[in-house]
C-alpha cells in the first residue's frame, strides 16, 4: 500500500482510500495504463480475418481492385498475395474497398486518425525473395515471412506504416521515424 497526498489538504493518506480521513475531500485515482490499443488492433483483425476465412474458405486467390477518388494514391490496382502467404487478416484488408481500408487502417493507428489514403506496400515474402529488384533487401525472420505492410495517411497529414501479422495482431510506426531509422519508406511497394 501506496501513501499519496490528499489534494485538498496535504494529509498523507493511502493510495486505495477513497475520501481524505482528515478532510473528508473525494480522492481521484488515476487510470492504469494499459495495452488497450495493441488488444483492439488483435481484435479487430483477427476477427475480420476470422469472418473472411469463414465466408470464403481460402486465402489469397487472385488479384484485388483497390479504386480511390484520389489521385495521389500510388497504384489504383494491387494483387492480393499468393497462395504461399498465409495472413487472414491482411488478406481481409484487400478484400475491403479503398475507404473501407482507410477506415480501418484509421482505426487501427488510433490517435485521431481518420484514414485518408491507404496503401498496400506488400508482404515480407515479396520484399525478400524479388531477385529483379536492385533495392535494400528485407531480411526475413522466422515467424515474420507472412507478414504484410500498409501505409496509411490521416486527414490531418500524419502518416503510418502498419505491419500486419497473420495472427491479427501488428505493429505501427509513423513514416516519419521510419525514414529517419533509414528502415524504409511509406507508400512505396517493396
Amino acid at each position: 500500500m501506496a501513501l499519496i497526498e490528499c489534494p485538498e489538504c496535504g494529509t498523507e493518506i493511502s493510495s486505495k482510500a477513497k475520501t481524505c480521513v482528515k478532510c473528508g475531500a473525494p480522492v481521484a485515482r488515476s487510470k492504469p495504463k494499459g495495452c488497450g490499443r495493441l488488444i483492439m488492433i488483435f481484435f479487430v483483425l483477427l476477427v475480420g480475418g476470422t469472418v473472411l476465412t469463414s465466408l470464403f474458405g481460402r486465402q489469397g486467390s487472385g488479384p484485388v481492385q483497390q479504386t480511390t477518388s484520389e489521385s495521389s494514391v500510388p497504384a489504383a490496382t494491387t494483387t492480393a498475395p499468393s497462395n504461399d502467404i498465409v495472413n487472414p487478416a491482411n488478406d481481409w484488408l484487400l478484400s475491403q474497398s479503398s475507404s473501407g481500408q482507410a477506415d480501418m487502417l484509421g482505426k487501427v493507428v488510433g490517435d485521431g486518425c481518420k484514414g485518408k489514403t491507404p496503401f498496400y506496400q506488400g508482404n515480407m515474402k515479396s520484399g525478400a525473395s524479388d531477385s529483379t529488384d536492385t533495392g535494400p533487401k528485407l531480411p526475413t525472420l522466422p515467424g515474420t515471412e507472412n507478414d504484410a505492410f500498409w501505409s496509411i495517411r490521416c486527414y490531418d497529414g500524419r502518416s503510418y506504416e502498419v505491419e500486419v501479422h497473420p495472427d491479427g495482431s501488428g505493429k505501427i510506426m509513423e513514416c516519419s521515424l521510419l525514414k529517419a531509422m533509414r528502415a524504409g519508406q511509406c507508400f512505396q511497394r517493396f
